[in-house]
């Protein structure tokens, strides 16, 4: 059995224990990004109520030994520890031969340790085959603005939620406009009907922060190709946390049923015990007024006992008390019928 140690996923540049809010997943920056628009579109993504963002970096190229995320500077760190935002690593592997698989399998996948969240562009149809059957990802990513290489098959849809991956599109394209607008929506469009709303999430893709929008805003606007009102609503909140859950169960589980936490080390990716994983807004304050509560409520325990017995005494009484009845009426019953004979007895005499 594999032993995973947790203090494996701590990050150097990771701003913040927990995760609330929204989540953001793919804010792509370049291996030597602008900080200064990279926290431009961090100060927006926190007006709008995202706490959890995604760093996304494209790999194109087979790599060797370990690949290492993007170095952020020392103010963006401080200044989402102090705004409870949480930062997490992204690596987009672009497939485009049979060849760049190799990075997602074997030996060259260990290289990717230092990543939260893995995702993948397949380039052809083949190799998408092989991301929903057997490569390890979190995320398939489509690149809507180009014309799609292929075409989408339900299969694929399938197989990818059998394994938990989901298939992310952008709407930063939608929100720029220009000539290849149109070709956006319906590659968007063929993609939300092939697969029905389902396994789709929708996040920024893009760097500027002038294309950012509000949850709200972006599930009115992915509303335009094909989802339902309940879909939006997943495809820009809860599915995005569940894509946060695979990565945690790929990353530090064993086949996704053990997990071994080392004492004195953090006991999941965020720094959070797994029971508190979906309960991010409580604090150790609220626990305390939990447990003042529940020593006040040790009384009424009592007074619901007392009054539960006292209603098991009554109703065993009932049926003591219907039993006598009914035996009453039937010995009414048949006096009646004895007299009914006597009378018939003294008429044929």
């Amino acid at each position: 059995m594999d032993v995973l140690n947790s203090s494996s996923s701590s990050s150097s540049w990771r701003c913040c224990n927990g995760w609330c809010g929204l989540v953001e997943l793919n804010l792509q920056v370049d291996s030597q990004p602008d900080l200064n628009k990279l926290k431009q579109s961090l100060q927006k993504l926190h007006h709008f109520g995202y706490r959890t963002v995604a760093i996304n970096q494209h790999v194109e190229k087979r790599f060797s030994g370990t690949l290492e995320p993007v170095v952020l500077s020392k103010e963006i760190e401080d200044w989402c520890f102090l705004h409870n935002v949480t930062l997490l690593r992204r690596a987009t592997i672009i497939l485009k031969t049979q060849q760049d698989s190799y990075m997602l399998s074997g030996s060259s996948y260990s290289g990717l340790r230092k990543f939260d969240i893995i995702a993948a562009l397949p380039l052809t149809e083949k190799l998408l085959a092989q991301c929903v059957e057997k490569l390890e990802m979190d995320i398939i990513s489509v690149n809507i603005d180009d014309r799609l290489p292929f075409r989408w098959k339900v299969s694929h849809i399938g197989q990818a939620a059998e394994r938990g991956i989901f298939i992310e599109i952008g709407y930063a394209s939608l929100v720029k406009g220009g000539r290849g607008r149109a070709t956006t929506i319906s590659n968007a469009q063929s993609i939300v009907r092939i697969s029905k709303g389902k396994q789709l999430i929708c996040s920024y893709v893009g760097m500027p922060p002038t294309y950012i929008r509000s949850q709200g805003d972006v599930s009115c606007l992915v509303r335009l190709l094909g989802f339902s009102v309940k879909q939006s609503h997943e495809a820009t909140v809860e599915r995005l946390r569940l894509v946060l859950l695979h990565s945690h169960m790929r990353r530090l589980t064993a086949k996704g049923a053990v997990a071994v936490a080392v004492r004195g080390t953090d006991n999941d990716m965020w720094g959070r015990p797994y029971c508190e994983m979906f309960h991010p807004l409580e604090s150790a304050a609220d626990e305390e007024d939990t447990t003042d509560d529940n020593d006040c409520d040790v009384p009424a325990m009592d007074e619901d006992k007392e009054r539960k017995e006292h209603d098991s005494d009554t109703t065993d009484e009932q049926p003591e008390h219907n039993n006598e009845g009914n035996g009453n009426d039937r010995g009414e019953l048949a006096s009646k019928k004895a007299k009914r004979t006597l009378k018939g007895k003294h008429k044929a005499k």
